[in-house]
């Protein structure tokens, strides 16, 4: 029997490989952990091993468990690792939140959804099935306040169609911001409707000119004015090439594409789009910082919670689905093979979240978000 028991342990050599890789994989955790804090400009590689936290996170548990098994004290090297992240694990996954789950009347239901330009699509709403889905849905979450990335409507009567889709959404207010220069005959804004007044609107733009957030002061009950940001900060810009290329190289004898190459040109985008969003970041953070109202924020971040722009951009801030949110949250739709929560709705400290929903509508390669916001003043009971 203890020639048998012997003879299942690994060997001096595997044994040392195994724990090498431990402790790349727990370098590699640590360095996500610590990517919200450094500023991509100066340093971008944690930025980019941060994208992969979820998968860190189970290697090193995977790890963990192995040496559990086979009775080896180096299964704290992930242990402790693992426990020093639970708060970075909380932006990703929530169970049994004590929320109220209210459909209070008083309360704001505001939503955020990145349309991919109504599918791209240069036909109206009545000749176009998916963009009209899409309203369709708008229409049937009855919000109150609808923020829309990457809108688009086209030819001789699109500001009409906006006017009409507001009409519809009994939204009578709205601003819109397109991304470049402004055209007759084409809309390619940020977009937010209200049912509340607009008493005050305004654009930010980056050094290209390019309109990244729009924001939206509305009169609310005839007495508390509040600030909606709706936020688009800058995209990676993949294209069908480069997710073709991930598909490859994550599939199994399956690599056609020529990895160096394929590598240098993802890493790159991913490089400057993490560079590019910091200069919006500082823009919108100090925009932020001398508005007299309390804010909501809501939009595309492009970017995961593990990273220096939603650490930034959250300060100071709730997360609605941190507050809310129920399981595993994903709100990007994408053959990459990693989880991506990239769309969100946060808001002032004394703003209470009664629910918050990220439903997997499958028209726009992005997932729209909503939650339940009530005012202070309308707060009758707490959480």
């Amino acid at each position: 029997m203890a020639k048998q028991k012997k003879q299942r342990k690994p060997s001096g050599v595997l044994k040392g490989i195994l724990l090498s890789l431990n402790i790349v994989l727990v370098l590699a955790l640590l360095m996500a952990y610590a990517s919200p804090y450094i500023n991509p400009e100066i340093f971008w590689i944690p930025s980019i091993v941060g994208l992969a936290l979820p998968y860190l996170i189970v290697l090193n548990a995977a790890f963990m468990l192995t040496w559990m098994i086979a009775g080896k004290w180096q299964l704290l090297f992930s242990l402790i690792t693992l426990l020093l992240g639970i708060p970075q694990m909380a932006l990703y996954v929530q169970f049994n939140r004590e929320c109220t789950g209210s459909t209070d009347p008083s309360g704001i239901k505001i939503l955020s959804f990145n349309t991919h330009n109504l599918t791209q699509s240069p036909l109206s709403a009545s000749e176009n099935s998916s963009k009209e889905a899409i309203l369709d849905f708008l229409e049937m979450e009855d919000a109150r306040i609808i923020c829309l990335q990457e809108f688009t409507t086209t030819g001789e009567e699109h500001m009409n169609e906006i006017k009409a889709l507001g009409k519809r959404l009994g939204m009578p207010y709205h601003y819109l911001s397109n991304y470049y220069k402004s055209s007759l005959k084409k809309t390619n804004a940020l977009i937010t409707f209200s049912q509340f007044p607009v008493i005050n609107t305004g654009t930010l733009r980056d050094y290209r000119n390019k309109a990244f957030s729009i924001y939206t002061d509305i009169l609310v009950n005839q007495a508390d004015t509040i600030r909606i940001y709706n936020v688009h900060l800058e995209s990676v810009n993949f294209h069908h090439k480069d997710y073709d290329f991930v598909k490859d190289i994550t599939t199994a004898g399956h690599v056609d594409q020529d990895i160096t190459s394929g590598s240098y040109s993802i890493l790159k985008k991913l490089k400057d789009a993490y560079q590019r969003r910091v200069g919006q970041v500082v823009n919108l953070t100090g925009h932020m910082d001398v508005c007299p109202y309390p804010i909501i924020l809501c939009g595309d971040f492009n970017v995961t919670p593990t990273s220096y722009t939603y650490h930034k951009i959250k300060k100071g801030l709730k997360d609605s689905f941190c507050e809310c949110g129920r399981g595993f949250a994903s709100t990007f739709s994408s053959t990459l093979p990693i989880p991506l929560r990239i769309d969100y709705i946060l808001s002032d400290p004394s703003f209470l979240c009664c629910s918050y929903s990220d439903g997997k509508f499958p028209i726009s390669d992005h997932y729209p978000v909503s939650a339940l916001i009530l005012l202070p003043g309308s707060q009758k009971n707490g959480k």
